[in-house]
């Protein structure tokens, strides 16, 4: 597998194991060591998939070594090992909690000696991000967001601004008595993830992040499109503000009062 560093705009990775798979029961050196066999192929991919997978797992083996024995461990039981392997900073997605759709199946090989685990991953190709510089800021809640510390630091603390702008209008909105998909409307098109399933990955606070990338700017030379991006910034952080301070509106508890009725002036039943 030559080294990727982006996803292929067919949307599709494939990768061949040519050994037999670790199964939930397996000792755990078994484990490691298909487990390093998948790694030495994902170490080739320079990028995180960050949205939904879905993962297509065929196992060729030889039909003797299937039935007539009881070394073949059950298909299902070959999964979690498997998965557990595509996840992490050496992997190439975040969590198994993107998986979207599994299938698995044995397919007979005509010899013992040919024993091996293909693997095709189906995922979005505009979902992703390089490696190099990977990191989550964590917005509260347990919610993480990922992010790169490779790319400029104002473009960064921007971005960080944005969502987290997003994600405090969001929970107002649920706050407000909507529904959690409409409120979601206002979220950006990457997820979020919780926080239990990043542990693999550095973790950022964002007041710390915020100091840091505050930091390199003052410490960069300024050119006159940096003001711009500077006040978007400050613009952005404003209505976060009025966000978080803003009360939900109390009803109204006062009855209306009834309007009394005008005085009629003399004459005005009479016919003319």
């Amino acid at each position: 597998m030559r080294p990727l560093l982006e996803p292929p705009l067919s949307g599709e990775i494939e990768l061949t194991i040519l050994a037999p798979p670790a199964s939930q029961q397996s000792r755990r050196s078994e484990k490691e060591r298909f487990g390093d066999l998948i790694r030495s192929q994902l170490g080739q991919c320079q990028f995180l998939l960050l949205g939904d997978v879905v993962a297509d797992i065929e196992w060729l083996v030889h039909e003797q070594r299937r039935y007539e024995s009881n070394e073949a461990p059950d298909v299902d039981n070959i999964l979690k090992p498997l998965l557990d392997t595509l996840c992490g900073p050496q992997g190439l997605i975040v969590d198994d909690c993107q998986i979207q759709a599994v299938s698995c199946r044995w397919i007979d090989s005509p010899s013992p000696d040919n024993e091996c685990v293909q693997i095709r991953l189906r995922f979005r190709p505009d979902e992703w991000l390089s490696k190099s510089g990977f990191c989550f800021v964590h917005l509260g809640k347990g919610l993480c967001f990922p992010t790169t510390r490779n790319a400029q630091p104002r473009a960064v603390l921007f971005i960080v601004e944005q969502v987290n702008v997003m994600l405090a209008t969001r929970n107002k909105l649920i706050e407000l008595g909507a529904d959690y998909y409409t409120a979601n409307g206002v979220m950006s098109v990457q997820r979020v993830f919780h926080r239990s399933r990043v542990g693999r990955f550095d973790v950022i606070e964002i007041d710390s992040l915020r100091a840091e990338l505050k930091q390199e700017i003052a410490d960069q030379p300024s050119c006159p499109d940096d003001k711009n991006l500077d006040r978007a910034i400050r613009d952005l952080c404003t209505p976060l503000d009025n966000i978080n301070t803003r009360r939900s509106p109390k009803p109204d508890t006062k009855a209306p009062r009834d309007a009394a009725p005008a005085p009629k002036s003399p004459g005005d039943d009479s016919i003319s």
